[in-house]
């Protein structure tokens, strides 16, 4: 009778372990997905405020020209413009890239200057165009775009920032587990 006792109570106790490890893990997966989603929403209104910054430094540019490619082109290639694309890479961690590029989707500028004249990926463009202001990710990255439009709200070209996808990770992992 004890050993029947016994076992019952080693399988309680076991079960209850279970349980618990269960409800543990779970309790902690659902604590990583909320966190992981609450970064990523701070990401993007990080992306958000330095797009922005290359709209509200285009844009004034771009009043008095009708924002054809190639006014485009000559706007973005003054040397106040680079050192402005330079500065945003140095000063904010994790941006890998910022760009320009028209409305046909080919990049005007970039900070990566091999990129000038290349196409945007595909998706990036139709997540611009739908005005969407939505965290993209890419192989590698997570990008943003926003419309640049002239005085009378016509779109005539779209910034873009690049965030490193392996930034992102790090900083959660770093922040999970520390």
């Amino acid at each position: 009778m004890r050993e029947k006792i016994r076992r019952l109570e080693v399988k309680t106790v076991s079960g209850l372990a279970l349980v618990l490890t269960l409800v543990f893990g779970a309790n902690t997966w659902t604590n990583l997905v909320q966190f992981r989603s609450v970064y990523l929403a701070q990401t993007r209104d990080r992306a958000v405020m330095l797009t922005d910054a290359i709209v509200a430094r285009t844009e004034p540019l771009l009043a008095g020209t009708g924002g054809s490619t190639e006014q485009l082109k000559a706007l973005v290639g003054f040397p106040s413009f680079k050192l402005f694309f330079k500065e945003l890479i140095e000063r904010n961690r994790g941006v890998t890239a910022a760009a320009v590029y028209d409305a046909s989707g080919a990049y005007v500028a970039h900070t990566d200057g091999v990129q000038a004249g290349k196409p945007v990926p595909a998706e990036l463009l139709a997540a611009a165009r739908s005005g969407a202001s939505e965290l993209l990710s890419l192989p590698g990255a997570y990008a943003l775009a926003l419309p640049i439009t002239t005085p009378s709200k016509e779109r005539v070209a779209y910034a873009m920032v690049m965030l490193s996808d392996a930034d992102i990770r790090a900083t959660i992992s770093r922040t999970i587990w520390t």
